[in-house]
C-alpha cells in the first residue's frame, strides 16, 4: 500500500526505525488526518496529579487499529468505544508494533473529557534485541530517536508515550538506554508541557528481561528519569505498599498494572479488578488498567453497553474521580458515545446508516440517581438504538415511579464561572404523556448555593409558600418550540457572582415536589442544599408494584452558553482538489476528491465538527428533474476526502454542502452552508 498515494483516511503505525529516522510518516497522505483537533483543557493543573492516586487505561485490542483506524468514521454501529473518562488519568493507545500512534479518534474523545493520551514504542523479544542494538548504538543514535518520537507526539497532539523494552539489553547499552529515556521525557516536556513519559516494568537496570512486579532498586532508575511506572501486574498484595515507601512524595508516579483479561492478576481481573485497585488505593499509588476492552472481546452479556456500566460502575464504587464536567461555557452535550444507528442534525434525520466515530463523542453524563421512595425504580442510560436529537444518541430515563415518586439523577458536575453574565439552556426533551421532567441547575456564590429549576410551565410544580425556600428559583421558558415530536425549551438565567457546579435530571409524575428533591439532593451531598433552606422532608407513603406508572422520557441534548445565537462566519474558501473520475459500468460513474476549505473571518465560538452533505442534480433535456441531498460524512479539520462516490446517470453537477457546528451545539442550517460545484464530465475516466 502506497501510503503517500489518496485514499481514504487511515491510522497507522511505525514499524522500523527507518520510518522513524527518515522522518517519511510526515510525507504520507493520510498524515494530515492523523493531527488531533481537539486541544487538551488548559485549566487541568500539574496538582492536580499530585494529591490523589491516578487511573490509567491501556488499551490493547487485536492487534489495534481496528474500527479505530478509520478517521472520517467506519459502518460498525457496534464498534468498541470507551465513556467512562470521569474516571480515567491517562489513556495508551497499545499495540506490538514498534510505534504506535494513537489514531485521532481517541485523542479527540479523550481531551474532551481532559485525558491525557500516550503513544507506545515497545521492543519485544529477539526482534526488540536486534532494534535496541540500532536504537542504543551511541548516544548521538538514541538522542535522535527520542527527538523524532516528541516531534511525532507534538506534531499529531497527543501528550506522550509509554516505554516498553521487553527483551534483553546489552550491558554495555544501558547507560545509553537510561540516556534515551531521559532525553525523551525532556524532549516531551519541552514539546508539550506537562506532558507524559512512562516506564513500563520489564528491562532491568542490568539489561535483563525480569519484571519485578513493582517499584524497587531493579528498575527506580528509570523511574527517576521520566513520568511514572507502570508495574507488570502479577503482583502480590503488599507489593502497592512496598511501591509507596520506595517512591516517596512520588507514589502516586507508580502505575500498578492491573491485566482485566486476568492473566495472574491481583485479585482476578474482569469484573473483580475493582479488588486489585482497592489495594492501589489504600496504599496510596496510582493503578494501570491493561485491556479493559475485555468487556467487548469476550462478548460479556447481556449487552456491551450493559456490561460496559457494570464494568466502568464498579471501578467508580472504589476508585475516585478524575474529571468533573461544566468547567466553562460554552458547554454542550448530545451524549453521543462514538457510534450509532441514526444521525440527526438539530432533529432532522439525515442517515439511517450504522455508523462509529470516536470523534464525535461528547461530554459524557455521570448518570448518578437516587429516587424516593426507595421503591420506586428508573433507570438511566445513554441509549443509541436509533432515536437522536443530535447525533446518534440520547439520554433514556425509564421505569417506574409511584404517584409521589421522584428521582434525581446527576448529569454534570464541576465549577463553570458565569462572571456576572446570564446565561442561555436549552434542552430538548420527548417525554410520555404522564412523565414530568426538568432540569434542576446547583449554583453557589458568595450568600450560598441557588437551586434553578427549569421547568416546563408554572402548573408543573408545587409553589413554594414565602417563607420556604428563599433559595429556590422556579424559570419557565421564554421559548417552547416543538421540532420532530421533541420539545426545545430554552431559558434564561440571571447569575451574579457565582459558578455553575452541578446539572440534575429531575424525573416525576404530574406535579414536581420540591422539598422532595431537597431530601434527594441531601442525601447524596448535605453540600449540595441551600445553607438558609428550612424544609421539613416530606411525608411519603410506600410505593407498591401495583401503584407505580411507566416512565419514559428521552433527553435529546444540552446547551448552556453565554448568547442564544451568533453570527456565522462571512467567507470560506471551499475548494475540490484533484477529482478522479472513473466508469465502473456503463453510465456509472465514481468520483474520488479531496475537499479542503478554510473558514476566514470568524469571531463566534469555535467551530467543532464540519457535516458534508452532498446533491445530485438529475437531469434531462436541460431540466432538472430532482436534486437529492445526501449525508456524507464528518471532518473534524478542514478536509474530507470523497472515495468512489456513485455518480448517477443523467447527473450533471455535484453539490457539495459544507455545515458547521460549533463547540456550543450551533449547526448552520443547511440552506446558507457553503456550497461547492463540480460539473460532472461526459465521458472517460479524468484524474
Amino acid at each position: 500500500m502506497d501510503l503517500t498515494k489518496p485514499g481514504p483516511p487511515i491510522s497507522y503505525p511505525l514499524t522500523s526505525l527507518e520510518e522513524l529516522e527518515n522522518r517519511s510518516y510526515f510525507s504520507s497522505f493520510h498524515f494530515q488526518f492523523n493531527k488531533c483537533s481537539v486541544p487538551l483543557p488548559t485549566l487541568r493543573t500539574p496538582s492536580s496529579h499530585e494529591m490523589r492516586p491516578r487511573l490509567l487505561v491501556c488499551h490493547d485490542m487485536k492487534g489495534g487499529y481496528q474500527d479505530d483506524k478509520w478517521i472520517q468514521g467506519g459502518s460498525n454501529s457496534n464498534a468498541y468505544s470507551l465513556w467512562h473518562w470521569h474516571l480515567i488519568d491517562v489513556f495508551v493507545y497499545f499495540s506490538h508494533s514498534l510505534v504506535t500512534l494513537p489514531p485521532p479518534c481517541w485523542t479527540n474523545a479523550a481531551h474532551k473529557h481532559g485525558v491525557q493520551v500516550l503513544g507506545t514504542f515497545i521492543t519485544e523479544w529477539k526482534e526488540g534485541a536486534a532494534v535496541c542494538e540500532c536504537l542504543l548504538s551511541s548516544k548521538e543514535a538514541s538522542q535522535m530517536y527520542a527527538s523524532r518520537l516528541a516531534e511525532l507526539a507534538a506534531s499529531l497532539g497527543f501528550d506522550g508515550w509509554l516505554i516498553n523494552i521487553e527483551n534483553e539489553v546489552e550491558q554495555k547499552q544501558m547507560e545509553i538506554l537510561k540516556e534515551f529515556v531521559n532525553n525523551l521525557t525532556v524532549s516531551m516536556h519541552s514539546l508539550v508541557p506537562g506532558s507524559l513519559v512512562i516506564w513500563y516494568d520489564s528491562v532491568t537496570k542490568d539489561g535483563n528481561l525480569d519484571w519485578q512486579n513493582c517499584l524497587n532498586g531493579m528498575n527506580k532508575c528509570f523511574f527517576d528519569l521520566c513520568d511514572g511506572i507502570f508495574t507488570n501486574y502479577t503482583w502480590k498484595e503488599n507489593f502497592p505498599k512496598m511501591c509507596a515507601e520506595v517512591a516517596g512524595g512520588r507514589r502516586y508516579d507508580v502505575y500498578m498494572g492491573v491485566d482485566v483479561f486476568g492473566r495472574r492478576t491481583f485479585g482476578g481481573g474482569g469484573f473483580q479488578c475493582n479488588v486489585a485497585l482497592k489495594a492501589a488505593k489504600e496504599a496510596g499509588v496510582s493503578a494501570a488498567l491493561f485491556a479493559p476492552g475485555w468487556v467487548y472481546e469476550t462478548n460479556q452479556g447481556p449487552s456491551f453497553h450493559a456490561a460496559q456500566n457494570r464494568y466502568w460502575g464498579l471501578i467508580a464504587d472504589c476508585w475516585p474521580s478524575a474529571q468533573h464536567y461544566l468547567l466553562k461555557f460554552p458547554f454542550f452535550s448530545n451524549f453521543d458515545q462514538g457510534y450509532g444507528k441514526q444521525i440527526c442534525i438539530a432533529g432532522r434525520n439525515v442517515s439511517t446508516l450504522p455508523w462509529n466515530n470516536i470523534s464525535c463523542q461528547n461530554i459524557q453524563p455521570v448518570l448518578y440517581s437516587t429516587t424516593e421512595p426507595m421503591d420506586s425504580y428508573l433507570d438511566a442510560i445513554v441509549s443509541t438504538d436509533g432515536i437522536a436529537f443530535d447525533g446518534g444518541a440520547c439520554v433514556k430515563f425509564s421505569g417506574g415511579l409511584g404517584d409521589k415518586s421522584h428521582c434525581l439523577t446527576m448529569l454534570y458536575n464541576g465549577n463553570a464561572p458565569a462572571n456576572h453574565r446570564s446565561l442561555f439552556v436549552s434542552y430538548s426533551v420527548k417525554a410520555g404523556s404522564e412523565s414530568g421532567f426538568c432540569l434542576l441547575f446547583r449554583v453557589h456564590g458568595h450568600h450560598g448555593v441557588r437551586l434553578i429549576y427549569l421547568v416546563d410551565s408554572d402548573k408543573s410544580y408545587d409553589h413554594p409558600s414565602g417563607n420556604d425556600v428563599p433559595n429556590i428559583v422556579f424559570n419557565i421558558p421564554f421559548q417552547s418550540t416543538v421540532c420532530q415530536e421533541w420539545n426545545i425549551r430554552e431559558y434564561t438565567i440571571s447569575m451574579a457572582d457565582e459558578s455553575l457546579n452541578g446539572i440534575y435530571a429531575v424525573s416525576f409524575l404530574h406535579k414536581l415536589n420540591h422539598l422532595m428533591i431537597l431530601d434527594l439532593l441531601c442525601k447524596g451531598n448535605a453540600e449540595a442544599i441551600p445553607a438558609t433552606t428550612n424544609y421539613t422532608t416530606p411525608e411519603t407513603t410506600g410505593t407498591t408494584a401495583k401503584s407505580r406508572m411507566a416512565y419514559h422520557t428521552l433527553l435529546g441534548n444540552l446547551r448552556v452558553t453565554y448568547s442564544q445565537g451568533h453570527n456565522w462566519f462571512s467567507h470560506v474558501a471551499f475548494q475540490g482538489h484533484n477529482p478522479s473520475w472513473q466508469e465502473k459500468s456503463a453510465g456509472q460513474k465514481v468520483v474520488s476528491v479531496m475537499l479542503v476549505w478554510h473558514v476566514e473571518s470568524f469571531t463566534s465560538c469555535s467551530i467543532e465538527r464540519y457535516y458534508i452533505c452532498i446533491g445530485k442534480n438529475l437531469q434531462e433535456k436541460n431540466r432538472v428533474l430532482e436534486e437529492q441531498v445526501e449525508y456524507l460524512g464528518v471532518s473534524m479539520i478542514e478536509a474530507f476526502y470523497v472515495y468512489e462516490l456513485p455518480v448517477p446517470p443523467r447527473c450533471e453537477t455535484l453539490h457539495f454542502f459544507l455545515q458547521a457546528c460549533c463547540a456550543c451545539g450551533l449547526c448552520q442550517q443547511l440552506d446558507n452552508a457553503p456550497e461547492l460545484v463540480m460539473p460532472v464530465p461526459s465521458t472517460g475516466p479524468t484524474t
